[in-house]
This record gives structure tokens, sequence and C-alpha cells, in this order.
């Protein structure tokens, strides 16, 4: 080859590489989840539902998840993720596969949220993860997500329990609201400071990683495939054989590794981007939700304001940080507004 870059950072596929029995058994759970979602995206019953272990001979909707072994069913592809990703959960590490396989894990949660939130399936998913596993509350128990890989694990698993919340506050299932609006605050009478929902901090960040070298790229942020980008700079080094090519061969060579270090680390900005935008409207999913569908005699009245005037403040605080970004900022007007009329209202019922 005629640059010696490392293939790995070039790598855009994004599975878990370890070149291993577990690393090809790994890469083929993501390869069957891909097909999947993607079949799950197609109209139903699709190969996503026979996989799953939902109903084809009768409509989907009226499916019964059951573990294995109960009325006849069998063991699932939904079993075998389920059990792991179950595995680490109840204690001080956390989610295994977090850390073992965070492609995968990630992909699971996804997958979760795009059951819980198809209308065929939202029902069934939700019941069989609420009654079967205890799925969303034992989960929840862990978040903030902390790992090295973990990206948007934790935004695809507050989307399904924003969904969780409207579908038992509509379904008047009281305890199943309030036992996760209470992990949600986190017994904030006791602690102001802990709680998923007050706890913004650790889970909304506005901040943003500078992007050090822009001297190749205009300001907007567009990710590129370095793949294609480095044979279409070889391609044209290639059809060009003048003398002066020849002679500045080398510095061209360097430059153009130049070039694609930058498309690199400017991919990866983007990603970041990507990510604190995901995770900020997961969390306002869950608050919105907490806001306006969940039952207000769930919560007295001066914890309500408690909480609501510390959303305010603290939403405040990550916009009016001197690193916030206009793409990151700019959705909290919405949820400023949100927090305003609540707010609103918790005073004119005093009165």
């Amino acid at each position: 080859m005629l640059l010696s870059l490392d293939y790995r950072l070039l790598d855009t596929m994004g599975y878990d590489e370890e070149v291993s029995l577990s690393g090809v058994r790994n890469s083929t759970r993501q390869y069957l989840l891909h097909t999947i979602i993607y079949s799950l995206e197609q109209p139903a019953p699709n190969l996503a539902h026979y996989l799953l272990g939902f109903e084809l001979s009768k409509p989907v909707n009226k499916t019964n998840l059951q573990d294995p072994g109960i009325l006849g069913s069998q063991k699932t592809c939904l079993h075998s993720l389920l059990t792991i990703l179950d595995k680490g959960i109840g204690t001080l590490g956390g989610p295994q596969a977090l850390i073992e396989t965070p492609k995968l894990s990630e992909l699971f949660y996804k997958l979760v949220y795009m059951l819980a939130a198809n209308k065929d399936t939202s029902a069934a998913i939700l019941r069989y993860l609420r009654t079967s596993w205890d799925f969303l509350y034992r989960h929840l128990q862990h978040v903030p997500f902390n790992g090295p890989f973990v990206t948007n694990h934790q935004s695809w698993l507050l989307r399904t329990v924003a969904i969780e919340l409207r579908m038992t506050t509509l379904n008047r299932q009281r305890s199943h609201t309030q036992r996760l609006m209470k992990l949600l605050l986190d017994d904030h009478i006791d602690d102001p400071e802990q709680g998923i929902l007050p706890g913004i901090d650790e889970t909304v960040d506005t901040g943003f990683d500078k992007f050090s070298d822009t001297s190749y790229f205009q300001s907007s942020f567009h990710s590129h495939t370095t793949k294609q980008l480095q044979v279409i700079y070889i391609n044209e080094l290639s059809n060009v054989q003048s003398n002066v090519m020849l002679a500045n061969r080398p510095r061209i060579l360097k430059e153009v590794q130049g070039i694609l270090k930058n498309v690199v680390s400017r991919n990866s900005v983007r990603k970041s981007l990507s990510v604190k935008q995901q995770s900020y409207d997961a969390w306002r999913q869950v608050a919105e939700i907490w806001l306006t569908s969940c039952p207000e005699d769930l919560m007295p009245r001066e914890i309500r304001q408690t909480v609501l005037f510390e959303l305010l403040q603290e939403l405040l605080s990550k916009v009016a940080e001197e690193d916030a970004l206009t793409e990151l900022t700019a959705p909290v007007s919405g949820t400023f507004l949100t927090l305003m009329a609540n707010l609103k209202q918790c005073f004119v019922v005093e009165l």
C-alpha cells in the first residue's frame, strides 16, 4: 500500500474487533441483530417477528411472550439476547455487556426501543420485559452508564423508559408508574442532587471537544468515508505520471496522509456531537412524559416544585457554558417552556 495508515482507525463499520472465536461469535450476533432491526421495519409479519418469538398465525399484537418452556414456548433470539444483556445487572460492576460487547449491547438496547415503539409489538414486549425480567427498572438502576465504548446505550434505554411510563399511565398501572418515577427521582426528598432527571450533569453534556486542525475543511460537520477518500487520492496520484509529480511524490503522500488523519478526527467529533444530541433528546423525552402524562398525585406538590426549580437551574447552567454548541443548546428551549408551564401550574393550584 502507498500509505502506511492504521486501518483500525479508518474502520467505519463499527464492529467489535477481536481475532478469536468469541470475536467471530460476537460479530455474527451483531450481523444477526442488524438483520432483525432491518426486518422489523418491514410489514408484519416478518422475519424479526419469527426470530423473536411473536405469533405469526394470528395478529402480531395478540402475542403473549413467555419464558422458554412456559405454555410450550420455545427459546428464541429474544431470550438469548436478554440473557447476554442481563449479566452483571444488580452488581456493582453493572452490565458486563457494556464492557465485553459494547456494540452488541447498543444494538440490543436499540432493538428493545424499536419493539416498544412499534404498534404491533409494543404491548407484548413491554409486558414481557416488565413481568418476567423487570428489565427496565433493573437496568435503569445502573444509569448513568460508564465505559470507554458506551455511546447511545443509555439513550435507547431512556427512550424505552419514556414509552413504558406513558403506557403504564394510560393503563392505570399506578404501582409500576410510581416505582419508575421513584427511581428516576431517587427519593428526591432525602437527596435532591440524586436521580436520573435531577442529575442532568451526569446524563446530558452540551460541551464539545474542539477539532484541532481545520485547515483542510470548512467549518460544517459532515462525516466522510476515509477508505473511499483514500482510494480517490491514490487513483489520482497513479494517473499523474509527470516528472514534477514523481519528484514531489513523498511530500504529496505525506499531505494525503495528513488529510486522512484529519478526516478520522473530524468523524470522531461528528460522532461525539451525535451522541450528545441523542443523550439530551432521550433525557428530554423522559422528563416531558413525567411532566405531562404521569399522575400529579404520585408526588407531593412541594417536591414537584423543588424538582422543577432544580431542572430549570441545571438546564440554564448547561446552556450558559462557554463551550456549549448551538446544535446542543437549541433544543433546550422547548423543555424550558414545558418546565415553566408546569411550575406555573404548581403555584396556580396553591392560590
